[in-house]
């Protein structure tokens, strides 16, 4: 017995059912790939806020808000250690040297002490910099 030969109807079906296929797994491929380039993009810092802080020195006074950066996967430890980090930064507020924080590179400076200090005294690495939001330092 012979095959019968398919018609141009069942042909169109067939190319029909066989793009929409195609359509339907090209779309979750881009839809897929869309979504793994965004959870990729998440920051990849996270930024906790203090102060604004009041440290007053025998011959200066500082008034700061600050942000620590710190990892993401850190930030529930920022979070936890908010107060001993707040200790660590009025500490060192206390002891800088106040000529060299009024010198046009003082605030780098600051920052950095600030940074190294906060890990220091934490025995961590998890305060990756500091960044000064508000800053005002006063001679007494």
């Amino acid at each position: 017995m012979a095959k019968p030969s398919p018609t141009p109807r069942d042909n169109f079906l067939l190319y029909t059912v066989g793009g929409a296929l195609t359509l339907v797994f090209v779309g979750f491929v881009l839809g897929w790939l869309y979504f793994e380039r965004n959870a990729s993009l998440q920051p990849q810092v996270a930024y906790v806020s203090f102060g604004p802080l009041v440290v007053r020195a025998s011959t200066y006074s500082i008034r700061t808000s600050l942000a620590v950066q710190t990892s993401s996967a850190q930030e529930s430890w920022i979070e936890d250690n908010k107060q001993r980090l707040q200790y660590a930064v009025e500490a060192a507020l206390s002891n800088i040297d106040e000529q060299r924080v009024r010198q046009p590179d003082g605030v780098a400076y600051l920052q950095d002490t600030l940074r190294d200090r906060l890990n220091h005294d934490l025995s961590t690495g998890n305060v990756q910099d500091v960044l000064l939001t508000d800053f005002i330092i006063q001679s007494n």
